[in-house]
């Protein structure tokens, strides 16, 4: 299935005369069949995936919010960013797909605690050898409560708990919830 969308969105960007919004959306659905293949292949392959790293973690955050300014944009979230001024490849071990997840668990988090619109700080940034990640929003936060709660009703906190759980596998800093989320690697 994945095959066929990606040929019907080549055969789009090739044939069909698009606006430049046009263009980027197509171009966006083939990344993310491509990023969706990867996923596949990877849980039925693991053994040829053992060494996990985020080549350059700054163009991985910008990618991240990339992709999802029209979900922003559309729930009336304004983001902020802020990277490093220094010209580098920042690395990280982890697991890309996870990485990702972690910062949609994040992201969910947040539009569920901004019904209304709000602002979401993004700040990748370097201390001491270490990129220091942090992901806050305006939202109440958990007020103290631990990280297994949840404020939803139905919530079960399993995505927090899910990113918490891959930050200590990488043995990265632990997430806080307060006003904060972060993550050093």
């Amino acid at each position: 299935p994945l095959s066929i969308i990606q040929s019907c969105a080549e055969i789009l960007r090739k044939q069909e005369p698009l606006s430049q919004d046009g263009k980027e959306l197509v171009q966006d659905m083939i990344e993310e069949v491509h990023r969706t293949q990867d996923v596949l292949s990877r849980h039925l392959h693991p053994e040829r995936y053992l060494v996990h790293e985020i080549d350059d973690v700054v163009a991985f955050c910008r990618d991240f919010w990339k992709r999802r300014e029209a979900l922003l944009e559309t729930r009336q979230i304004t983001l902020t960013e802020s990277y490093p001024p220094e010209e580098g490849l920042f690395r990280a071990q982890g697991i890309p797909e996870h990485f990702g997840k972690i910062l949609d668990n994040l992201l969910r988090n947040s539009i569920e605690a901004l019904p209304g619109g709000g602002q979401i700080a993004f700040c990748v940034s370097v201390d001491a050898g270490q990129v220091l990640i942090t992901f806050q929003d305006n939202g109440p936060g958990l007020q103290g409560k631990p990280l297994a709660s949840s404020e939803k009703p139905g919530g079960k906190g399993l995505g927090l708990r899910l990113a918490h759980k891959w930050l200590k596998k990488w043995g990265l800093e632990t997430l806080n919830c307060g006003t904060a989320t972060a993550g050093r690697c």
